[in-house]
């Protein structure tokens, strides 16, 4: 056995590689390339993942957004923090909004710490919404890189007797064909749905800035950071606590 393992003709993992070598050059190639997208597709959603997350904790959130993960109530509460923190006047923290990168801009100067720490928790998770479709877009020939694989597995058995394998090397061979097979196709659908959280996220944060710059929503505003600013409210889970849900708020 070790005498088999010792002479294999397909090249060792390299750590952290999702997809498996085969030993055939032609077909390792291109699933070269595909581990690329798989890298790319991953590290996308783990940092939005990560944002996200931070974003919801800065805000004190998480079992409110365990129970109901609807981004347009997130910012809406973060908006309401926010009047909490100028009692109603955001010109006093000079906030504006800004379409183009959807940040909610303020001076973090005029904001007390546990606000300053959660809007740039939120600036942080805006800025991956931004970025993620520029790493996204090197992807444009994902489809065609699923379509070069779909005849692998039917070949890979006989591309291993022509490269003279062992036995042991081509049932590895055909193992590790069938098992990229299944992982590269499931790469279109993770690219979808990255593309449709995205898409999401921006199109609720942008909905919420156009409703709160107009009544009733920005009486609301205005009427909790009043209230919040009256009762002493200075951590935002506690506005949260206050004032959740924020759409469906019966006294306001």
């Amino acid at each position: 056995m070790g005498s088999l393992l010792a002479h294999s003709r397909i090249p060792p993992e390299e750590p952290g590689r999702t997809l498996l070598n085969t030993g055939v050059p032609q077909f390792d190639h291109v699933y070269m390339i595909c581990e690329n997208a798989v890298k790319v597709l991953d590290e996308c959603k783990s940092k939005l993942d990560f944002a996200l997350s931070s974003f919801i904790r800065g805000l004190g959130a998480e079992k409110y957004y365990e129970h109901n993960p609807d981004m347009r109530e997130m910012i809406k509460m973060m908006l309401a923090v926010l009047a909490v923190e100028c009692k109603g006047h955001f010109e006093r923290i000079e906030m504006q909004y800004r379409q183009d990168s959807l940040f909610i801009e303020v001076n973090l100067n005029k904001l007390r710490r546990p606000a300053r720490k959660m809007i740039r928790t939120y600036y942080a998770f805006a800025r991956e919404l931004n970025i993620t479709p520029g790493r996204l877009s090197q992807l444009h020939s994902l489809d065609s890189l699923v379509e070069r694989i779909q005849s692998f597995q039917a070949h890979i058995a006989e591309e291993a007797d022509e490269l003279n394998f062992n036995p042991r090397d081509k049932i590895t061979s055909v193992r590790a064909a069938a098992s990229n097979h299944r992982k590269i196709l499931l790469l279109p659908q993770m690219l979808a749905a990255i593309q449709a959280g995205v898409n999401e996220c921006e199109q609720s944060i942008l909905d919420v800035c156009e409703m709160s710059k107009v009544v009733p929503e920005s009486d609301k505003l205005v009427t909790r950071g009043v209230q919040g600013a009256s009762e002493g409210l200075r951590q935002p889970h506690d506005v949260l606590q206050k004032f959740w849900p924020f759409s469906k708020n019966p006294d306001l």
